[in-house]
């Protein structure tokens, strides 16, 4: 089965579509990250990088996700990669090593921590 990954950090609007959520990436409700943006790229992308590391780190463990922090981080900017497209997990699992079952129950775990949206087809 395919799904397609999207992520979103908060719900809108995707253009006109009222069929998927829109990825927004500035404007987040966290009022460091409008600080950081209006600061400079730079700054904002290490800020964010640190954020999600922290995260990564310390929040999905404690949630009860049993991988490594380094796993995840790589599971994670894989998925940045085929954001919008259809994703193929056996063939994902394989380029990290794990299988297509260990993956989905990944993404799911994730999905559930609101770190990114599988879509169905």
């Amino acid at each position: 089965m395919h799904d397609y990954i999207a992520r979103s950090l908060t719900p809108a609007i995707f253009n006109d579509m009222k069929l998927f959520p829109a990825v927004s990436i500035l404007g987040s409700a966290s009022p460091e990250l409008v600080n950081r943006s209006a600061e400079s790229d730079a700054a904002s992308y290490r800020w964010r990088e640190a954020f999600l590391k922290s995260y990564i780190e310390r929040d999905l463990s404690m949630l009860g996700l049993s991988t490594s922090s380094i796993a995840t981080e790589r599971l994670l900017t894989m998925c940045a990669h085929l954001q919008g497209q259809i994703l193929n997990m056996t063939s994902l699992g394989s380029s990290l090593g794990i299988s297509g079952p260990t993956v989905r129950a990944r993404l799911e775990f994730l999905q559930k921590a609101l770190l990114l949206r599988l879509l169905p087809p």
